[in-house]
């Protein structure tokens, strides 16, 4: 089961911009999946961002099948 994506006006400065977990908000450093666009807007301005995961909330969410290292960064 996949958690939906959050919107993209609610997101933190690190989940905007690709640095942290859309999900968790852990900073990213490597193994991250994309999980799709994050759709947003302010009036006419579209905020719509593509957004990413960390191995382990890929995982958990069915994006990968490839379980995070254990003890591994993410």
């Amino acid at each position: 089961m996949s958690t939906p994506l959050p919107a993209a006006t609610s997101l933190t400065y690190g989940q905007y911009s690709g640095w942290d977990c859309v999900w968790c908000g852990k900073r990213l450093t490597t193994g991250a999946v994309s999980t799709g666009r994050a759709q947003g807007s302010s009036g006419a301005h579209d905020l719509s961002i593509e957004v990413w995961a960390c191995p382990t909330c890929a995982y958990i969410n069915g994006l990968t099948d490839t379980p995070p290292l254990p003890g591994g960064t993410t």
